[in-house]
This record gives structure tokens, C-alpha cells and sequence, in this order.
């Protein structure tokens, strides 16, 4: 079992699409959370165009957890299901519940670290990472993965917001790696590393028409179908980076 954090450090070139691609093509059994911070059920309104309700999510392990009662049994009440491998728990509704949720990530936390006695693994948006109310998730990880774009906007960005976020994941001791969106944009994987002072873990092609199959609902196409190739390599790529922590190694963990 493996926990893998999402993140940005500003200007978010698709975290939430690539964590849903990601879990969508993972081979085992995941669980998906959204935790980005600026709410408003990406997942819910976007995938799956509105076809379900916002009646369950972390709302529900908050109550849960401010009443004393198990968090843990909460949030796995709480998980839906995507397909027959992923489930998923719908994150706060906008920013003003972001704050209102912020303690039950603790124990949130502490349970989909729990999880790996039953063969899951857990792959989180966690959204830009300034504007987080979920640290506690980022000390149960096993690998942080920053995902920026390679052009000099998007790598000036991460390099100012990394010092707070590595200084968050060490806390954990969970490896802070980076996960290219459309490298060659102009820049390549090398120099993006060299810049950054940080590992490529995983690169993803750009692709804006297969993402949108993810982020807006869109009819599959050859631009999906290409792109799902692309997220079926990436995941590989994540789960060889897992392979590396030492996190997961401590743990006994498989990934």
C-alpha cells in the first residue's frame, strides 16, 4: 500500500485531472481524496458533469470527529465509488469549509495510512499547496509529487513555494520528487531538475483535449485514448519513484 500526495506550488497546471487519470489507470485498488483547498467538487462537476450529489465527503469525517466519534469509520462510509477499483471522498465545497474541515485531515490521515493492511493505496489531490488545510496528509505520504509545467512562469513558481512545502514534508520524511506536465514546453526534464534542485519522477505529455475528458466531462476520443496511454506510463513511473522511499520501505509497503 502506497500514499501518494499531489501538489502545486502555484498556478496548478492540472493536479486535480492528473490525480483522477492516475487513480483511473492505477492496477490496484485506490483510493482517491480531494483535498485541494479551493473546494468546489472538481471531481463531481467536472468527470462526472454533475450527475451525483455533494452528500458525502469530508464533511462527514468532520462531524464525525468533532461529536468524538471514529473518523476512520467516517470517511470509509463516506468513499464512493468511480469504478470497481476506485473510490473516492469529495473534498470541502469551497475555501470557507476548507477551514471548517481542517482538523479531521489528522485522522483522516492516520486511517488511509491504515489502509495498507487491506491492499489499497491512496493517491490525494492535495491542490496548491500555499493555500493547504490538509499538512497532516503530507506527513502520511509516501511520496510528495509536485506537478508543474516546464515553462520559466511554472518553474520560477515552484522554486519559490518549494522551502515551505519540503519543510511540511519532512516532517513525515516522505521524498518530495516532480511531476512534469508537457515537458519541452520549452524546457526538458533535465534542466527543469537542474533548476528546481529537485527529482523528475514521472513526465506526462501536454494534452489539453484528453485532459478535458477528466476535468469537464468530454466524450472520449483518439485524444483520450492517447492520453490514457500517457497516464498508464506516468503511473508506472510513480510507482517506481515509490519503489526509492524510504518512507514506504519503513512501513512494509508495496507499491
Amino acid at each position: 500500500m502506497a500514499v501518494v500526495v499531489l501538489t502545486s506550488t502555484k498556478g496548478s497546471p492540472g493536479v486535480s485531472s492528473t490525480a483522477l487519470g492516475v487513480a483511473l489507470v492505477w492496477p490496484r485498488p485506490v483510493v482517491l481524496i480531494e483535498a485541494d483547498p479551493d473546494g468546489g467538487g472538481g471531481l463531481l462537476a467536472g468527470h462526472l458533469r454533475g450527475t451525483r450529489n455533494h452528500d458525502s465527503g469530508i464533511i462527514d469525517v468532520a462531524l464525525a470527529h468533532g461529536l468524538g466519534e471514529s473518523a476512520g469509520e467516517a470517511l470509509d462510509q463516506a468513499l464512493q465509488p468511480l469504478t470497481d477499483r476506485v473510490r473516492f471522498l469529495s473534498g470541502p465545497a469551497g475555501p470557507a469549509q476548507a477551514a471548517g474541515v481542517a482538523e479531521a485531515w489528522a485522522p483522516a490521515g492516520d486511517y488511509l495510512r491504515s489502509l495498507h493492511h487491506t491492499g489499497v493505496d491512496v493517491i490525494i489531490d492535495y491542490g496548491r499547496a500555499s493555500n493547504s488545510r490538509a499538512t497532516a496528509l503530507l506527513r502520511s505520504a509516501d511520496l510528495v509529487l509536485v506537478v508543474l509545467g516546464s515553462d520559466l512562469p511554472a518553474v520560477a513558481a515552484a522554486r519559490a513555494g518549494l522551502p515551505t512545502l519540503l519543510a511540511e514534508a519532512g516532517r513525515g520524511g516522505a521524498p518530495v520528487e516532480a511531476l512534469l506536465i508537457g515537458p519541452g514546453r520549452p524546457y526538458g526534464s533535465r534542466e527543469i531538475a537542474a533548476a528546481i534542485d529537485l527529482r523528475i519522477a514521472a513526465n506526462l505529455p501536454w494534452n489539453p483535449r484528453g485532459a478535458a475528458v477528466l476535468s469537464h466531462g468530454e466524450p472520449g476520443n483518439v485524444n483520450w485514448r492517447r492520453y490514457e496511454r500517457s497516464l498508464r506510463a506516468c503511473a508506472d513511473q510513480i510507482r517506481t519513484a515509490l519503489r526509492r522511499s524510504p518512507v514506504l520501505e519503513r512501513s512494509g509497503g508495496q507499491s
